[in-house]
């Protein structure tokens, strides 16, 4: 399975929040629980209140439960950067509309092939007819009109010499008409061929005070306080699609020919040299490493900016996630589920372009918080269930500098 990407789409309105349920992908706002009404949860560290930061509807096929994950955090910049800082909530509820998983996938199924097109056929003639309901007698009625406002309209305009002196007359009448109203001028002297108009300076659209002022004091009483939210736009992730890509191939390929027809060259039939240099020592290619001397750090840097604006990347069972350093033995020592023991899954991660969507609501200049490298959620493999929502398991690794 490919990795699923979640991506900033559209705000979340006033009017659309009352709405919104579990059932909905997001970042920030309230949480929509699946099972009735919970607090939010409070920082293990600092005994504060979390806020949400993303909230993912996550089912499972083998499962009749809807299957909801909330992701908090907390604003205490000391906090962020440990695990104790980060919660992840598992919250679930029976879905009674279904008696088996076959039925909820094929439910699905059809509702996902039918609802979309419910207005296939609408293609608005109901509306059309109404609009051409009038009888010709009122269409002539109102082409008549038009023509008679157009040609007054036409007959109303004046051919005015620019060069050409007003008189006293036509200046005092001018003046009467505008009511006094001064129009600032300017006269610029030289043949009009020679006068090149200068564009005005765009606005600027970046406080440039702002980048270089410090930070805000951290927020010391998170209570009733929330992110900005807005809906996920999730899409899979197409993986070395420029390498894969037959006619980039096929291009590269042509360029490749043309070039050697260019340069009067075929490098397959090249005579090969057999003579050896006496003291010379024939070096085998050797991959160099990247310069910073961290593969790991490459690896996720590289992986990323094939989609910078990635928030959430999600695939369950995965044995791949993108990694900021090597896990430690402590994370590594932690495999079972502590509510029953069952083995953990690697489920979803967060990625650092999300730390910069994380606005507070109602705070001066739209207070960005959260510094984040990367969390990583491991669920319970069996999706252990007992009625109330449960925590599971995750590492969050910061930024190296």
């Amino acid at each position: 399975m490919a990795y699923l990407l979640g991506m900033e789409d559209e705000p979340i309105g006033k009017d659309e929040e009352c709405h919104i349920d579990f059932k909905v992908n997001k970042v920030g706002g309230k949480p929509n629980w699946a099972s009735g009404d919970h607090p939010n949860p409070v920082c293990k560290l600092c005994n504060k209140q979390m806020l949400l930061a993303v909230q993912i509807y996550a089912p499972l096929n083998e499962s009749l439960n809807h299957r909801t994950l909330y992701q908090f955090c907390c604003l205490q910049p000391q906090c962020q950067s440990k695990n104790e800082g980060w919660v992840c909530i598992r919250d679930e509820t029976v879905d009674t509309s279904i008696t088996s998983p076959c039925g909820k996938l094929q439910s699905t199924a059809a509702a996902s092939t039918t609802t979309w097109i419910d207005d296939a056929d609408d293609w608005g003639e109901e509306e059309d007819m109404e609009a051409d309901s009038g009888t010709p007698h009122e269409h002539g009625g109102s082409e008549a009109q038009a023509t008679v406002s157009l040609q007054s309209g036409i007959s109303s305009l004046t051919i005015q010499d620019v060069d050409s002196k007003p008189s006293e007359l036509e200046l005092s009448k001018s003046l009467d008409t505008c009511d006094h109203t001064i129009i600032p001028s300017a006269e610029v002297e030289g043949d009009d061929e020679s006068v090149v108009p200068d564009d005005l300076p765009s606005q600027p659209t970046v406080d440039i005070r702002a980048l270089l002022a410090p930070s805000s004091a951290p927020i010391s009483d998170p209570s009733g306080l929330q992110f900005s939210s807005f809906y996920l736009n999730v899409t899979e992730e197409c993986q070395a699609a420029v390498l894969s890509d037959e006619k980039l191939d096929q291009r590269a390929k042509e360029l490749w020919e043309e070039y050697q027809r260019r340069e009067n060259c075929d490098w397959k039939n090249l005579p090969k040299t057999n003579k050896i240099t006496p003291g010379r020592v024939d070096e085998a290619y050797e991959k160099v490493p990247p310069s910073h001397g961290d593969r790991v750090v490459h690896k996720f840097i590289t992986q990323v900016q094939s989609c910078p604006e990635q928030l959430i990347r999600y695939n369950r069972g995965a044995s791949n996630p993108l990694l900021l350093k090597q896990l430690t033995k402590e994370d590594a020592a932690i495999s079972k589920c502590k509510h029953c023991n069952a083995s953990l899954v690697f489920e979803m991660q967060l990625m650092p372009h999300l730390s910069q969507l994380l606005k507070v609501k109602d705070t001066a200049g739209d207070y960005q918080p959260v510094e984040l490298g990367t969390v990583l959620v491991f669920t319970c493999s069996k999706s252990c269930w007992s009625g109330v929502p449960c925590e599971e398991y995750l590492i969050v690794q910061s930024e190296i500098y």
